[in-house]
């Protein structure tokens, strides 16, 4: 495994985490957007500098062709690749938006929600215009057709034979960077070279 790959795989994978980092903290649907599409892009890109460092290696390309093989076989892997292809090649989004409000007993709150121009949603308290009211996002996955292939990829519901216990973008995106971690850490193990 060449050096470099593996700085930069690293490189790659501090932004998936950083790209979870600002989904986790998004208060707006076009926030939440952008570092959904940003981690898509590293996630895909971790994969790419790995497979690049294993060339001319048979020992690291052995290991890659295995890596291949389970991004192709399990849903989590195979979903992802995927949603990032629907998000930079097509105009399909990979994810549905939604609000999560919660009905609390003997607790009122009065609010006008308004539209904004990139599609977000300000919600302003009735009685005091001024205080806007957040409430959490959720990101939902939604099924992806290939436009070449016709064939749909449903969102996750396991990841390497096991059941997913989130199946948000959060849960799929936390799922993902632990596995970018071991992977990474997989190929330090690998001989390395210049």
């Amino acid at each position: 495994m060449k050096i470099v790959a593996l700085q930069q795989a690293e490189s790659r994978l501090r932004r998936a985490r950083d790209a979870l980092t600002d989904m986790e903290q998004a208060v707006a649907f076009s926030t939440l957007d952008e570092s959904w599409s940003n981690f898509l892009v590293a996630v895909k890109l971790v994969f790419a500098k790995l497979g690049a460092g294993a060339r001319g290696d048979p020992t690291s390309e052995g290991w890659f062709a295995r890596v291949q093989g389970e991004q192709r076989a399990d849903p989590l892997l195979k979903f992802l690749y995927h949603a990032r292809n629907a998000e930079e090649h097509g105009l399909d989004r990979s994810i549905e938006h939604a609000y999560d409000i919660r009905v609390v007993e003997g607790v009122r709150l009065e609010v006008n929600a308004i539209l904004e121009p990139n599609g977000d949603v300000t919600f302003r308290n009735i009685h005091d215009a001024g205080q806007v009211v957040h409430f959490p996002l959720k990101g939902t996955p939604k099924a992806i057709t290939d436009g070449r292939s016709g064939q749909i990829f449903a969102p996750p519901t396991e990841h390497l034979g096991l059941s997913m216990t989130d199946p948000s973008i959060f849960g799929i995106a936390r799922a993902a960077v632990a596995y970018l971690a071991r992977l990474v850490g997989d190929a330090q193990r690998l001989p390395q070279r210049q």
